[in-house]
């Protein structure tokens, strides 16, 4: 995904806040699902990472190689 960006004039800044200037980077140029699906990846990432119980685990995993698919194109 940040490599296609950077085709379209993305500069990646190599640290955790360039997650959410990619995300940025998409909304203007109108790319909303694509900005969407990476800022739910990143949070259910961030909710595996660091709480304790997560509900649904099965599910947000098997959403989150569906999205990560579509945003690969594959």
């Amino acid at each position: 995904m940040r490599n296609r960006a950077v085709e379209q004039e993305f500069v990646s800044s190599g640290t955790a806040a360039g997650h959410v200037t990619l995300v940025e980077h998409l909304r203007s140029h109108r790319r909303y699902r694509e900005a969407a699906r990476l800022s739910r990846l990143r949070q259910w990432r961030n909710q595996c990472d660091y709480d304790d119980n997560v509900r649904s685990l099965e599910q947000m995993c098997d959403s989150a190689l569906q999205y990560a698919l579509l945003l690969i194109g594959a």
